[in-house]
């Protein structure tokens, strides 16, 4: 068996591993996704309109909610890795792996994709049908979509274990979301559109530009809803990938360092 056929295939035990992890618990997943769905039908298509709020801002800050649920997903994933390099050492089997470094990497990636997908897809699909004029749509771009949500995604997973190996288990819990999440949440465009923030104050506009938060919520909003309030499609690309590049070039040394892996 060639080189990469023997890590694809070790790539696909490890993500079977994981999926049946899931699948163990997927009942609790589609009851906590009707739960949501329905505080997101409440909030979004009666609470917020009858409250005055424009039919133009409920996709927007609808799909902002989405990556909020990004970030929560992540840190509930990213929880189980810090306890597991604190105590399990689950990890250190892994990367003894006879596959390289990045392999694994990728394993933890597609485990969140596929866990978030099953969280956020559905209560996105089933509430745009339902809200229906209430979600107002001025060009959908499907393909743009389907590729910044992946893109957004690997950037989340990537950010998340990053923040996982780089930090100790007690600094994790007890700094993480005030000194490292809250910054990016805060001025990530996720509850305000970037082209209203830049405005208001052109110096707060340049300052959610610096996020790479920023380039997923407008990304997504700029291909699921389309016209020209958000940034381009194709800047948000750009800002994600390269971000998510840098991301994983100080992730692989911080990883070795912190697993003392050879």
């Amino acid at each position: 068996m060639s080189s990469f056929a023997s890590n694809v295939s070790l790539l696909g035990a490890l993500v079977k591993r994981d999926l049946k992890v899931l699948k163990s618990r997927i009942f609790n997943v589609f009851i906590d996704n009707g739960a949501i769905l329905a505080v997101v039908l409440i909030l979004f298509g009666y609470l917020l309109p009858k409250m005055g709020m424009p039919k133009s801002f409920i996709g927007p800050i609808f799909v902002g909610n989405t990556v909020m649920s990004f970030f929560e997903i992540g840190f509930s994933l990213s929880i189980n890795l810090v306890h597991d390099i604190k105590f399990n050492r689950f990890v250190d089997y892994q990367v003894t792996l006879p596959t390289s470094l990045p392999w694994v990497i990728a394993s933890y990636i597609v485990n969140f994709i596929i866990e978030t997908s099953l969280v956020t897809l559905p209560i996105l699909i089933l509430a745009i049908l339902i809200l229906g004029d209430k979600f107002v749509i001025v060009h959908l771009n499907i393909p743009g979509f389907i590729l910044m949500y992946l893109l957004s995604l690997i950037f989340f997973a990537t950010l998340f274990l990053l923040f996982s190996f780089a930090y100790e288990f007690h600094w994790f819990w007890s700094n993480i979301w005030t000194r490292r999440l809250e910054p990016l949440f805060a001025f990530g465009a996720i509850f305000v559109l970037w082209k209203k923030v830049y405005a208001f104050s052109r110096f707060w506009g340049i300052v959610f530009l610096l996020n790479p938060v920023t380039y997923v919520a407008e990304g997504l909003r700029s291909a699921l809803i389309g016209g020209d309030t958000f940034i381009p499609l194709s800047i948000c690309i750009v800002g994600v990938s390269i971000t998510t590049a840098l991301i994983l070039f100080l992730l692989f040394p911080i990883i070795k360092k912190r697993l003392d892996y050879v």
